[in-house]
Order: structure tokens, then sequence, then C-alpha cells
């Protein structure tokens, strides 16, 4: 099933040429206004996680060449708010926005990591 944005997510997101471009400085200051009951992000948010992640800008955590942060130690993946499913980015541009501008904020220093894949032991 294809997942399409509602009319709300895509003044956040633009598609030209085959890119896709999301404005995540917009889409974290409505996150932040929520927190202070002046909007309704959460929805959004939602579907835009969902629709990047069919197109393939987000996968799964951990997997192999996915970027993602960390914060005092804690993972800082990407989530929908009623799920257990962790995403990651697929490109490092989007992550560099992602957490400039989600955790601009964040009192503790993030760390972007790279996901190398399994490592394997060396044999004897």
């Amino acid at each position: 099933m294809i997942q399409q944005l509602e009319e709300r997510a895509k003044q956040f997101v633009r598609e030209q040429e085959g890119n896709i471009n999301v404005d995540w400085k917009a889409l974290a200051e409505l996150k932040r206004q929520e927190r202070y009951g002046q909007g309704h992000a959460t929805k959004v948010i939602d579907n835009i996680l969902k629709f990047l992640k069919q197109r393939k800008i987000l996968v799964y955590d951990n997997t192999p060449g996915s970027y993602f942060a960390t914060g005092c130690g804690v993972p800082l993946f990407p989530r929908p708010s009623k799920d257990m499913t962790t995403y990651a980015f697929a490109d490092e541009k989007n992550a560099r926005e992602y957490y400039a501008n989600f955790f601009k904020e964040a009192q503790y220093a993030i760390i972007l990591h790279k996901t190398i894949g399994d490592v394997e032991k060396a044999k004897e």
C-alpha cells in the first residue's frame, strides 16, 4: 500500500525531479509548538515518517550504511508515535538536518553514527 501525504504534511515535503526534500526546520518548529499546546504535529510527523520509509529516505535501524545519532549514549532514532519501529536515515544529509533541527535545544552532545553492519571476529 502506497503511503500518501495528507495536505498538512505536503507543506513540509517537496518532490522535485525525483528528489524528496524535507523542511526539517519547519517540521521541528511545529513539533516544538505542539509541546506548548499550540498545534498537532504528531499525526503529521507520523505520516511523513511512513512516507519517507516507503521512499527509502528512512530505513530500519541498524541497516548497514545508515545514519543515526546518540545523545548521552542513548540512540535517538526517529519513530512513529504509536509504534515500536525505529528508523535510521539512508543518507547523511537528511540525518544531519533532522538531528540539527529536532535536537538543537538539547543539553547534551548529539553524535552522528554510520552503521557499518556485522563485524566478524578475527579467526585465530
